[in-house]
């Protein structure tokens, strides 16, 4: 996720009855008690409210602690501001927990901060709810931004639309999964079928020409890029394949 604290942000922590004041920083500095984006306890730290207890792993096992209180550079706007986006963000994650089809502006928030596993489950619900295709192609790209092209295969496996642009939509994605896990002549066969259904999306051909590419086929892939390029200026929606 990322980090909604900018670097200067001074957290005041207490770990085993002992108070002391951390900065958030580039690099990990113990003499200055400055704290890298990439230290656990800053990892922990950023979505941590103040008064709350955290936990994170260190050298030595587990360790326990309290957020006593946080500086912002910016001051108490600041402060309020980044403190109103994690609760936001825990208020969406108590939502799809309990299974809530998520708003426009709740997506937007998890795009915004790169849950893209959050917003991928979140979106597979909405396609529960609503078997909108859409939801099913989004999720699906999702799950691949998060790593995961078998949780993309599988939101997709089995869904339909008689609409030539979704269905089209559907297979992109769904070959660009098979793409992602190696599947080669899987994602060739999504892509050739896309292509049949929209001729004029760039969509499918970027996919096809990643697969020649990933052949060494240098040539036809570029040929295919070149194609998608042209036809890209005329595309319908934004969505990655």
């Amino acid at each position: 996720m990322r980090a909604s604290w900018p670097v200067g942000t001074r957290f005041l922590i207490e770990i085993a009855g002992s108070k002391s004041t951390w900065q958030l920083g580039h690099e990990l500095d113990l003499d200055q008690r400055v704290m890298s984006l990439e230290s656990p306890l800053a990892s922990v730290l950023l979505t941590t409210l103040p008064e709350e207890p955290f936990s994170f792993k260190g050298p030595r096992g587990i360790v326990e602690g309290r957020l006593v209180s946080v500086e912002h550079p910016d001051g108490a706007e600041g402060l309020e501001e980044v403190l109103g986006g994690i609760r936001f963000l825990r208020n969406i994650q108590a939502r799809v927990s309990a299974k809530q089809v998520l708003g426009q502006e709740e997506k937007a928030h998890l795009n915004s901060l790169g849950e893209y596993g959050l917003l991928a489950e979140a979106l597979e619900i909405e396609f529960a709810a609503t078997r909108d295709t859409l939801a099913a192609v989004m999720a699906s790209s999702n799950w691949r931004k998060a790593g995961n092209p078998l949780k993309a295969l599988r939101v997709t496996e089995g869904v339909e639309d008689r609409d030539p642009v979704r269905m089209s939509m559907l297979l992109t994605t769904r070959g660009a999964a098979l793409l992602d896990i190696g599947d080669l002549d899987g994602a060739e066969l999504w892509a050739q079928r896309a292509i049949a259904l929209t001729p004029s999306s760039h969509y499918p051909r970027n996919l096809l020409a990643k697969v020649m590419m990933s052949r060494g086929q240098i040539g036809e892939g570029m040929l295919a890029f070149e194609q998608a390029q042209r036809l890209e200026s005329g595309r319908m929606f934004d969505w990655e394949d």
